[in-house]
């Protein structure tokens, strides 16, 4: 087998074997590292990224992680930065709010649906009910008549 087809390979199983979580939602420490991480949004230079630990935080504070990982951040500023605010990230917030709010909508819908034949289901049972009474009634008054006759 030759060295393209095995590296080939590797990266097709790569590919596949994390694809399904490219539109995962961000979990853990994702939010504080990209979501909120002023270095991925936009809000610094590339020049002060690379001064800043993976946590947006400058390497010279304290409270430092002295975590660096400037292509990791770099790769997320692209991904999922804006210059103006983390749009990708509100979309898929938006996005993911628009398809709660439909279903919850969907849910409600179905409820009144269903609460609305069963009320139909009971004014026909209803209305049965009322006819044979009715009909009962004039059986009733027929015998009297007879009776009388």
């Amino acid at each position: 087998m030759s060295r393209r087809v095995v590296y080939a390979s590797i990266i097709v199983i790569a590919i596949g074997v994390y694809f399904n979580s490219l539109h995962g939602d961000l979990v853990h420490d994702d939010l504080v590292a990209v979501a909120r991480n002023p270095d991925v949004l936009g809000a610094t230079s590339v020049r002060q990224m690379f001064a800043n630990d993976f946590w947006g935080a400058p390497l010279s504070d304290p409270t430092s992680h002295k975590s660096y990982r400037p292509l990791t951040t770099l790769t997320f500023r692209l991904l999922y930065g804006d210059e103006k605010n983390n749009t990708t990230i509100t979309k898929r917030r938006e996005k993911k709010k628009k398809k709660k709010k439909k279903k919850k909508k969907k849910k409600k819908k179905k409820k009144k649906k269903k609460k609305k034949k069963k009320k139909k289901k009971k004014k026909k049972k209803k209305k049965k009910k009322r006819r044979r009474e009715e009909k009962k009634e004039e059986e009733e008054e027929e015998e009297k008549r007879e009776l009388k006759i």
